[in-house]
């Protein structure tokens, strides 16, 4: 059963993955410790509880583990929750990894083609042989695919990187058309390219986290010496080009603050820049609206990072 369909009340037999794990000691010390789980699935996360034997089970399983359990849906502080009687760990050669991490619900092959689709509309000759040789990267394109485009804020699922990459380029396809002083190949392909660092950002095999190297040195700089190692293979690219692109990878987080290793100082980067934050901004508030499970309430629970409740209307 998956974990958007679970009530309080219904006994439950299925799989899941493990995302958190931690003992916990009771109020009354006496009686030892219990077992504290988030679990997941494609379609969401539910916190579970082991009361008993906790420690022993404990032992049998660890995080990124997939276990099927028998337990029992309960509510507790207005949230579902797990209560387990039993689990066992499932052999690998059994999980198919699409049945325990949120996917796209847009169609992965049309996006592939809007994304090809739109390099066909690259005029410069340059910028034209940079996609040539990326799209030759079948490690790399087929990562860029796949890969999320955030761990929790928005477009974090499956697919999710592709997705945001479209709604990107598309606001700035509308923003050439408002200030077509804009040059328009270079900033479609940074649009397209902006964020390509978080194919190594993410990891995103059993659960989206964040990868050492994402940790250590962050999608803008890994984006950066992605472009760069391209672009070796490519005779002749003018500076100012080059230059020009890779400011808008560097710079497309807009503050120092968010990332930013350093400020939007171009037309195009400015444009980058905001385009990035609507799509982000837009889809953040919509994961948030749809994530909100109760249907008597018109508004969603206070979310900390927007600093504000939504109206679902």
């Amino acid at each position: 059963m998956q974990i958007i369909d679970l009530k309080p009340g219904l006994e439950i037999n299925a799989a899941y993955l493990v995302v958190h794990k931690r003992l916990q000691p009771f109020k009354d010390p006496s009686k030892g410790r219990y077992l504290a789980l988030q679990l997941a699935d494609s379609t969401g996360k539910i916190e579970a509880r082991i009361w008993d034997k906790a420690e022993e089970l404990a032992e049998i399983f660890a995080i990124e583990d997939i276990i099927q359990i028998v337990g029992k849906v309960e509510e507790f502080n207005n949230q579902h929750q797990i209560v387990i009687m039993s689990l066992k760990l499932i052999p690998e050669h059994e999980i198919d990894p699409a049945n325990f991490i949120p996917i796209s619900h847009k169609d992965i092959d049309k996006l592939k083609e809007q994304f090809k689709s739109k390099i066909e509309t690259i005029k410069e000759p340059n910028l034209k042989e940079l996609f040539n040789q990326l799209l030759k990267n079948q490690d790399i394109m087929d990562n860029f695919y796949k890969a999320p485009a955030a761990k929790l804020v928005h477009h974090s699922y499956l697919g999710g990187l592709l997705e945001h990459t479209l709604e990107v380029a598309e606001i700035c396809e509308n923003l050439v058309n408002l200030y077509p002083e804009l040059q328009r190949d270079l900033l479609i392909t940074g649009a397209l390219l902006h964020d390509i660092g978080k194919i190594e950002e993410f990891k995103y095999k059993r659960v989206i986290d964040y990868s050492n190297q994402g940790r250590l040195l962050g999608h803008t700089v890994i984006g950066f010496r992605i472009i760069e190692n391209i672009t070796k293979n490519i005779a002749h690219v003018p500076a100012d080009l080059l230059v020009g692109l890779e400011h808008l990878i560097l710079s497309h987080h807009g503050e120092l603050e968010y990332g930013a290793p350093i400020l939007p100082q171009t037309l195009e980067a400015i444009a980058l820049n905001q385009a990035d934050l609507l799509s982000s901004k837009l889809k953040q508030a919509q994961q948030i609206i749809q994530n909100d499970t109760d249907p008597e309430n018109q508004w969603t629970n206070y979310d900390r990072l927007l600093g504000r409740f939504l109206f679902k209307g």
